[in-house]
């Protein structure tokens, strides 16, 4: 059964280390979702950018909390959450302005919060319409 067939909400999580060099992990696990949900090669490719920018905000700082993700397929569409426990690093509270534009003009929904708790974002993209 692929993510479209999928009758209820079905959710992938994964948990990676803090560090950069995992992060290709979360990108390939959102453009293989995409691409069973049909989203076009334009749409798996502005996924992954906006995976990518998001996630790597809850990289650097102190400690080994590991980055969890949720990613959750609603219908057609992809619901993406990620968190790390723990206070960020000073500067890191907010997108660069750039990638904030790219998250917003592919996102149908977007925010990152970030408090002495952890970091956290979320991200949804519906899917094509029939």
């Amino acid at each position: 059964m692929t993510p479209a067939e999928q009758t209820g909400p079905a959710t992938v999580e994964v948990a990676i280390p803090p560090a950069s060099a995992f992060l290709r992990l979360l990108r390939l696990s959102a453009s293989s979702l995409a691409t069973d949900l049909d989203f076009d090669v334009e749409d798996v490719e502005d996924l992954r950018v906006a995976v990518d920018e998001l996630a790597a905000l809850l990289v650097p700082g102190p400690g080994d909390e590991p980055i969890r993700v949720r990613f959750t397929v609603e219908g057609p569409g992809l619901l993406i959450e990620g968190e790390r426990a723990g206070p960020p690093p000073a500067g890191a509270t907010a997108l660069h302005p750039i990638a904030r534009e790219l998250v917003a003009a592919f996102a149908d929904e977007h925010r990152y919060e970030a408090d002495d708790h952890g970091r956290r974002f979320l991200l949804r993209k519906a899917g094509p319409t029939p």
